[in-house]
Order: structure tokens, then sequence, then C-alpha cells
């Protein structure tokens, strides 16, 4: 009985070398492609000076000019994920060919107020300014852009 304890004791310690010396394998071969990369030079490189960078980063973080592009990356990010990947393509695209068909536009007769009432009809046209005009009102201190505070 004391025997077969023993060979399972020795079955269950094998069993832990191997899963261990397969996590040593796993961690060199991680060393290994991360110091072939030049990460492991520079995530020592970051260990090492990493009182001289922390205070670089908080001197920096404290200059209002860079804190003030922080928080405007930070909104810039918040609205940008906070889009519709397809209709920001769409937008993104119309503003493309606005900006390369301007020189084109230019060479039509100018917009008559007719024209400009004929334009709006177009429900796509019309969609375009009430997103402006929600823009405009939330500039001029509105909540949106049906003219109301």
């Amino acid at each position: 009985m004391i025997d077969m304890a023993k060979k399972i004791d020795q079955v269950e310690m094998q069993e832990s070398v191997q899963s261990e010396k397969e996590i040593l394998e796993y961690l060199m071969d991680l060393a290994s492609s991360l110091r072939s990369s030049g990460l492991l030079d520079m995530i020592k490189a970051l260990a090492d000076n990493k009182n001289d960078i922390l205070s670089i980063l908080s001197r920096e973080a404290a200059e209002e000019t860079n804190r003030r592009f922080l928080d405007n990356a930070l909104i810039m990010y918040l609205f940008v994920s906070s889009l519709d990947t397809e209709m920001l393509t769409k937008i993104t695209n119309g503003i493309i060919e606005a900006i390369n068909g301007a020189k084109k536009q230019r060479e039509h007769a100018g917009l008559s107020l007719m024209k400009i009432n004929a334009m709006m009809k177009n429900p796509e046209v019309a969609a375009g300014l009430r997103v402006l005009f929600a823009i405009i009102g939330s500039l001029g201190g509105g909540n949106g852009g049906d003219g109301s505070k």
C-alpha cells in the first residue's frame, strides 16, 4: 500500500516537472522572440530609466498645452468611436469628393434660392443640413439645430 502511494507521488511529481518544463520552454521562447524583435531591449530600457521617464511624463502632462491636447484627443477619440463606421465612411468619402470637386463647382453658375430650395427637397441634402444646423446651434450655445435654446 505504501509502495503504491509512493508510485502515485512519483507519477504526480513527474507530471508536475513536465508541466513546469513546458512553462519554462514557453517562457524561453517568449524571451527569445522579444529579444529578436527588439522589444526586450526596449522593455529593459524603460525599466532601467523608469524614474526619468515618469519625471518627464509628469512634467509634460502638467503643462497646459499638453493637458489641453490630451483632453482634446480624448474628446476626438470618444466622438469618432461613437459614430457608426458605415456612416463615418460615407461622410469621409463625401468630404473627399466635395473637396476634389470644388473646382468643378466653381465653374457652374451661382446658386439661386430656387436651386437651393430644389436641392433641399433631396432627403440626403436635408438630413445633412439638419446636422449642420445642429452643429451651428450647439456652437451658439443652443441645444440643437431646431432654433430653440
